[in-house]
């Protein structure tokens, strides 16, 4: 897995942003749940979306037809190393 590798690569205070292209759970926000259960020095931090799109947590949505954007569905988890 991408995380694992990149992981112990990390330097304390360093930051990682683990992105898809999918709108799947499985591959997304269960994924860096599991991973920050298993590695408590894994902080999530808070990211933001320009004003409009359509995300829930992490997951970016895909935007609706009538939309001033055009987005696909992607996922983005910034995660910080302690």
């Amino acid at each position: 897995m991408a995380l694992e590798a990149a992981w112990p690569l990390l330097v304390p205070g360093g930051k990682l942003l683990y992105a898809t292209c999918s709108v799947f759970d499985a591959e997304n926000e269960a994924r860096v749940g599991d991973f920050t259960r298993r590695h408590p020095g894994a902080l999530r931090e808070s990211l933001t979306f320009p004003e409009g799109a359509a995300h829930r947590g992490g997951q970016l949505l895909p935007s609706p037809s009538a939309a001033g954007h055009n987005q696909d569905g992607f996922y983005y988890a910034l995660l910080r190393k302690r």
